[in-house]
């Protein structure tokens, strides 16, 4: 996490342990390492939590989670 800046965030339980969990995106200095990620709450008050990259280089700034229905189905997403 050091020397990242870090933009919007959506607290949401990633890992179904019923702790909302920190989902955001972040670039380093020159943003041209940007990284989709979900840091993971571990329940308790410790020194740093555990990084998730979802995806590396990109997206920056711009995602949104969203609740799809397909055929009664639900689907968890999140769009960049």
């Amino acid at each position: 996490v050091k020397d990242y800046s870090y933009h919007r965030v959506i607290w949401k339980d990633m890992d179904g342990d019923g702790d909302l969990d920190a989902v955001t995106a972040r670039f380093h200095n020159t943003v041209e390492e940007q990284n989709f990620l979900w840091l993971e709450n571990p329940g308790q008050v410790v020194p740093g939590w555990a990084q998730h990259v979802i995806y590396n280089q990109g997206p920056d700034v711009s995602f949104r989670n969203i609740l799809l229905n397909s055929s009664g189905l639900p689907f968890d997403c999140f769009i960049a």
